[in-house]
């Protein structure tokens, strides 16, 4: 059997435990209301809100993030009330913590706040901290993207010189502004090549490539040969689709072909003739030369033809 010392000195010991457990466990609450405490002297925002797109008559949907607030929404410049939309998560149930708010935006939103204004449809997020102090974060503007399948401007059939430049315009109707590409037809309309070209806005532009695409999203061929010949056509497209344009005819020439007429050995004479005030002996002969190059550059544009 114990003595009553050591039934004393069991029950001493099981008290400083309890002691000792209390005092542990009341530093480490201390020292976390000390952390929350000092961290709460940190307003600011972790995310701001950013520029969004509406897509047809969808939605969108922008959100922002805040620490050591003890609440936090979304205002726009459209005075609706949107309190019923913002979706708000706590990351701890203690204030002050971080706050983050989504807010959705419809496109019914927009075009209500377009009828009354021309401004930009326009939201931000406010948070409010311990010391009543509120902050407000950048402003997101929404807007409606769109693209229409009619282009402000097509490409045009066109004509170049053998070895020189061709051009196509190509002005999409579009917002965000629509990224252009080139296509060329196949000659079986099934399977439409699209152009490895060079952008204008490209720092390292080479300005003898084969083909570039200008800022305005026209189409630049440079060097021209007959197997450049064909329809040509470009795709515009941005966050709300994509559609092609109409297509268009390039056609290579040679000088002969584009500047010179054709006209007979006594057409030729007579107008000499005439502006000599004479007759003279002409040389038929003459005119053997460019029809021997004619005739050359039809067969080789026959040639060509063959390897498209």
């Amino acid at each position: 059997m114990r003595t009553k010392f050591e039934n004393s000195s069991s029950l001493l010991f099981h008290y400083l435990e309890i002691i000792f457990a209390s005092l542990t466990l009341l530093a480490t609450h201390n020292r976390s209301l000390f952390v929350h405490a000092a961290n709460a002297g940190s307003h600011r925002f972790l995310e701001q809100p950013t520029d969004a797109y509406i897509v047809h008559k969808g939605s969108t949907i922008i959100g922002c993030s805040v620490e050591n607030s003890i609440e936090a929404w979304f205002d726009c410049n459209s005075n609706s009330p949107f309190k019923d939309r913002q979706k708000v998560y706590r990351r701890d149930q203690r204030l002050p913590t971080t706050i983050e708010v989504h807010l959705q935006i419809n496109r019914s939103d927009v075009d209500t706040f377009a009828d009354a204004s021309s401004e930009d449809f326009q939201c931000w997020c406010v948070s409010k901290s311990t010391s009543n102090e509120l902050i407000q974060s950048r402003k997101a503007s929404i807007r409606l993207a769109y693209i229409r399948k009619k282009f402000l401007v097509d490409p045009e059939s066109t004509s170049a010189l053998l070895g020189s430049s061709a051009k196509f315009a190509c002005l999409p109707d579009g917002f965000p502004a629509p990224r252009v590409l080139w296509f060329r037809k196949s000659s079986d309309n099934f399977y439409d090549r699209k152009l490895d070209c060079q952008n204008n806005d490209e720092p390292d532009l080479d300005l003898s490539a084969k083909c570039i695409v200008s800022q305005n999203g026209g189409l630049i061929i440079n060097n021209v040969t007959y197997a450049d010949e064909g329809r040509y056509f470009c795709k515009a497209g941005n966050i709300a689709g994509t559609h092609p344009s109409e297509s268009a005819q390039l056609s290579v020439t040679t000088f002969s072909e584009s500047t010179t007429p054709v006209i007979s050995v006594n057409q030729m004479k007579t107008r000499i003739e005439q502006k000599s005030g004479s007759s003279v002996p002409f040389p038929t002969s003459f005119l053997v030369v460019p029809q021997m190059m004619q005739t050359m550059a039809n067969f080789a544009k026959f040639g060509a033809s063959q390897y498209q």
